[in-house]
């Protein structure tokens, strides 16, 4: 699929996006998904939405859903119960999220309930450097078949650099039972296994 180049008026600001590995981390993984254009993508855990306006500048038909959603394209609702009907999304993309909600499964759950068959779950988050297979057990347990796994934990270091530089705090919630030490940060791509529903 051809990308199209972002445009933005000259008062338009780009929105941030405040995560390991920013967008351009979005746009390698939808690289390795392979998604056809028009391909209908849901952001859960949207933030400012600068993920969907990227996405819908690619020509996917993106929406997103946060608590706190900003944007056009994108709704409030939490993770847990998405207002979005069965089998709608070719793609889910969930970055840095699990590692804040109090019920990670709960979320797995659903992004597995709103994707259609063999449809594409993007996880991006902090993982425990000491246990690297408990975040993909998690995901197959919920009912996905991870198909790529990388390591960005420098993408982590980066940020928490950029963010003392910056004169932000760069310390953030870490999942419980992981220590700063411990942190890492990776991207892994599920497949939803049709077997699970």
């Amino acid at each position: 699929m051809p990308h199209r180049a972002q445009t933005l008026s000259p008062t338009e600001k780009p929105r941030a996006v405040l995560r390991p590995g920013g967008l351009a981390l979005t746009e390698q993984a939808l690289e390795c998904c392979g998604l056809p254009r028009a391909a209908r993508v849901l952001d859960a855990g949207c933030g400012t939405g600068a993920v969907v306006e990227r996405l819908r500048s690619l020509d996917y038909r993106a929406v997103g859903i946060d608590l706190n959603a900003q944007g056009r394209h994108c709704v409030r609702g939490r993770i847990e119960n998405l207002p979005v009907k069965t089998a709608g999304c070719d793609c889910v993309l969930c970055e840095c999220v699990l590692s804040l909600v109090p019920d990670p499964e709960a979320c797995l759950r659903e992004l597995h309930r709103v994707l259609k068959p063999s449809g594409i779950a993007v996880i991006s988050d902090v993982y425990d450097r000491s246990n690297p297979d408990a975040l993909a057990g998690l995901l197959e347990r919920c009912g996905f078949s991870v198909t790529f796994r990388q390591d960005h934990t420098r993408s982590l270091l980066e940020f928490a650099a950029a963010a003392v530089l910056q004169g932000r705090r760069a310390d953030f919630s870490l999942p419980p039972g992981i220590s700063s030490q411990r942190a890492g940060y990776c991207l892994l791509l599920a497949r939803k296994d049709t077997a699970h529903g």
